[in-house]
């Protein structure tokens, strides 16, 4: 359906942007398979649409990499990401289709205001989550955008199943 609507697809970068922020103690009910349903069936359902043509780009999180209070569910389900990405790497040896994750946080945009409403005063939330940076700022979407078109070049042909960190150092010291 996607070849037929967009012609051919270079590059699939699939993300499903749902966040559930709770304590252990405190999920809903069935979280795990809500978001299982939404992140991986729709990353699942997008790499399956453009399996022939398309280096495959996951958006992961550095939550799977180093656990984040209030987000367990998010960050077992960006894990899972990060495991896909791996065994579809293998799966598809020989094919010139690579698959990797690149993994961006925290970066200003819309999805994060919305993440973080009702978490406290947003400044004060942002001003938390930029004290923690080694880059001392919050990413911009352009700049993880570069990462990604750099990555899905010919001068990064030889990565696949990889993850690349486009963080500001946050999972990296």
């Amino acid at each position: 359906m996607m070849r037929l609507s967009l012609g051919r697809i270079d590059i699939l970068f699939a993300n499903a942007g749902l966040v559930i922020s709770s304590r252990s103690d405190q999920l809903p009910r069935n979280p795990l398979s809500y978001l299982w349903c939404q992140r991986e069936r729709y990353s699942v359902y997008c790499t399956k649409g453009a399996a022939a043509d398309a280096q495959w780009w996951l958006c992961g999180s550095t939550t799977a990499a180093m656990g984040t209070h209030a987000s367990s569910i998010y960050s077992v389900t960006k894990a899972a990401l990060r495991n896909f990405a791996r065994s579809w790497a293998l799966d598809l040896k020989g094919t010139g289709i690579r698959v990797n994750v690149r993994s961006p946080e925290p970066v200003s945009t819309p999805g994060l205001d919305l993440a973080f409403a009702g978490t406290g005063p947003r400044d004060a939330v942002i001003n938390a989550m930029v004290g923690q940076l080694p880059s001392g700022r919050m990413g911009r979407s352009e700049k993880v955008a570069a990462a990604v078109l750099f990555l899905t070049s010919d001068e990064s042909s030889f990565m696949t199943g990889s993850e690349r960190f486009v963080d500001g150092g946050f999972a990296q010291v």
